[in-house]
């Protein structure tokens, strides 16, 4: 995560920020809810970093129909190429973290982290 965070402060962005990219996506838009429940950030932190996006014209918001009170947020063109550029940088991370392992390995070690989390859920 620590490299993750650096490479990403180098491209001019922020950790949450990025989270947020990589909930959204061209077929879901999401309310602020659903994005502070996804990327496990407190509402008004997401509420704050979504303005902050939407002055560099990564996403765009809007009120829900069925319920108002509800804001959906969507990636607008340059929110989907910067989405694709920095996951770009997180899968080049991911492959220099699991260099060497075999496939064996990969799965062995996603088994055993998804029974740590299951623990803890």
């Amino acid at each position: 995560m620590q490299a993750l965070e650096f490479r990403l402060k180098q491209s001019g962005m922020d950790p949450a920020a990025w989270r947020i990219l990589m909930a959204l996506d061209d077929e879901r838009n999401l309310s602020v809810t659903e994005i502070s429940r996804l990327c496990v950030i407190k509402p008004n932190t997401v509420t704050k970093v979504i303005q902050r996006m939407t002055a560099q014209g990564l996403v765009t918001t809007h009120s829900c129909r069925r319920d108002a009170r509800r804001t959906q947020v969507h990636l607008t063109r340059q929110g989907r190429a910067r989405r694709r550029d920095t996951r770009a940088i997180a899968d080049e991370l991911a492959d220099q973290a699991f260099a060497g392992l075999s496939p064996e390995d990969r799965a062995a070690l996603d088994r055993l982290l998804d029974r740590v989390n299951d623990r803890l859920d």
